[in-house]
């Protein structure tokens, strides 16, 4: 990727950290930000919606490369993996927490225009199945290990992803509201949940 427009999407992302997700975003504001011209910033882009959509889509991907990225654990067992990818979620969320709690709380699909929404629907897509992909990786260790079942439910797979995610999201809101559970002990006892729903 082209390193003004990376400076661009970090530009417009710091803006949403600074001033909220609903701010009236300028292009000459992006420009300061990003410390260039701002005819650069149209070199690169037609419009703003183009590039406050292009700009979540690449915090989105950005985050699930880091996520997803299972290469330091594939000498570990499935438990270690496991937990591993629960702090993972967590950090990586957590550094850019406000803007992803901003897109809850002030409620950005009423704010995008309908080819902006479908734009990053296609992404959310395309992260879910990678999501999806990773986890039958972890799955097929548990099975090798002898911790899960052979004929591992899909139900319980579907219900098993949707907790990890909703409970480390959970986590992350708790601690910017200052509930504090040390992280290590939240990652083991989601561990024990995901085996009981899995078993």
């Amino acid at each position: 990727m082209v390193a003004k427009k990376v400076l661009i999407f970090n530009a417009v992302l710091d803006i949403m950290k600074e001033q909220g997700v609903r701010s009236n975003i300028k292009i000459s504001d992006i420009a300061s930000k990003a410390q260039i011209g701002k005819g650069t910033v149209y070199e690169y882009f037609d419009n703003k919606d183009q590039i406050i959509t292009e700009s979540i889509a690449y915090l989105m991907e950005k985050s699930m490369d880091i996520i997803l990225n299972i290469n330091e654990e594939q000498e570990l067992n499935f438990k270690d993996s496991l937990i591993n990818l629960i702090h993972r979620i967590i950090n990586t969320i957590s550094i850019n927490g406000n803007i992803h709690s901003m897109f809850i709380s002030q409620n950005i699909g009423s704010m995008l225009s309908p080819d902006m929404k479908k734009q990053l629907m296609v992404k959310l897509n395309e992260m879910r199945l990678k999501f999806d992909e990773i986890f039958n990786t972890f799955f097929e260790k548990g099975i090798k290990e002898g911790i899960l079942p052979q004929n591992l439910d899909k139900f319980n797979a579907t219900v098993t992803r949707i907790t990890l995610m909703s409970s480390s999201m959970n986590y992350i809101h708790n601690s910017f509201n200052n509930i504090v559970e040390d992280q290590d002990e939240f990652a083991h006892n989601l561990y024990e949940v995901i085996i009981k729903i899995l078993s």
